[in-house]
């Protein structure tokens, strides 16, 4: 009788094992496939080279969701996305919807999208990288305006987010008193050009409504969280990265948001232009190449390097 009841026992715990693995295979599946859902009815207005993508283990673990800049897609990302991923982590990248787009699609949305729409967009793939967790929280790494949206996403998410990493993050503009011109210059002026040829993942231009959107965040960013951060977001694990050659962001106040997020000089990484005598218009952090010259980005290699590192001194 005892052997007949552990026979039933051992095969209950298989069927368990066996349902479980199942479930969680099941769990994934659906979680490729909200993802592709978000942005599955405008796959054929996407360049290809700006669409999003998603890296996946065989379970779920430790997500990140990647967040790019202004003009810019998720194609920026793969570096990076790939020293997550050799920690064990699935990977998931953000498309805001007035990016990546081939020409004929740009215009209309581009022109008239808003900050909450931004969110909007967020908010859809956070529920997916979230599903993707075992721990409910997820890591957030974002590039130039993707270094805006995370904190503001950190704040939206209290208690949801595992670590931060700042690339060139969009705190303040250069420039910044002449930016709230372009609340009213948008009807009558569609965009200003970035001085760089246009790329598989990249605008060579900015709208002004854009730039007036990411100047509000950049508001409600100092208003509503660094003047005051909570005990949760000064707990988080944070990484930031500046260069002295993106000329659209002030490094200065970045600097200043360091201190209010009580960053560490350690991990503060700030690169230099060593090529002064030439026009070097973005750095271009997270990527391989420079968008301006076509040349190699320096500062790459220490850059992935820095973030294995950070990744391994936080890995669970």
């Amino acid at each position: 009788m005892k052997l007949l009841k552990m026979f039933f026992l051992i095969i209950s715990l298989l069927t368990l094992s066996h349902s479980w693995g199942q479930d969680v295979n099941l769990d994934l599946a659906q979680a490729a496939n909200d993802f592709n859902a978000i942005f599955s009815n405008r796959l054929e207005k996407i360049k290809e080279g700006s669409r999003p993508f998603i890296m996946l283990h065989d379970k779920k673990g430790p997500t990140v969701l990647m967040f790019h800049g202004l003009s810019d897609s998720p194609g920026s990302m793969k570096e990076v996305a790939n020293i997550y991923f050799k920690h064990g982590y699935n990977v998931l990248t953000v498309l805001l919807r007035d990016h990546g787009l081939l020409s004929d699609y740009r215009r209309d949305i581009r022109d008239q999208i808003t900050l909450q729409n931004w969110r909007e967009d967020i908010d859809q793939y956070m529920k997916v990288a979230l599903s993707l967790s075992d721990s409910n929280k997820i890591s957030l790494i974002g590039f130039s305006l993707g270094g805006a949206l995370i904190l503001d996403t950190t704040h939206r998410y209290e208690g949801k987010i595992n670590s931060l990493v700042f690339l060139a993050p969009l705190f303040k503009m250069n420039h910044e008193w002449a930016i709230p011109a372009s609340k009213f210059l948008r009807h009558v002026l569609y965009s200003t050009s970035k001085g760089i040829k246009e790329t598989a993942h990249f605008y060579p231009n900015i709208t002004l409504n854009q730039t007036y959107q990411a100047y509000k965040l950049t508001k409600y960013i100092k208003k509503n969280i660094t003047q005051e951060p909570t005990s949760e977001l000064l707990a988080i694990p944070k990484l930031m990265f500046l260069t002295d050659a993106d000329s659209t962001i002030e490094n200065k106040y970045a600097y200043k948001v360091a201190e209010l997020l009580q960053l560490d000089s350690n991990q503060i990484v700030t690169y230099t232009n060593d090529q002064q005598e030439t026009t070097v218009l973005h750095r271009d952090l997270p990527m391989r190449f420079i968008n301006a010259s076509g040349a190699m980005n320096p500062h790459i290699d220490d850059l992935l390097k820095r973030l294995d590192n950070f990744l391994a001194a936080h890995d669970r």
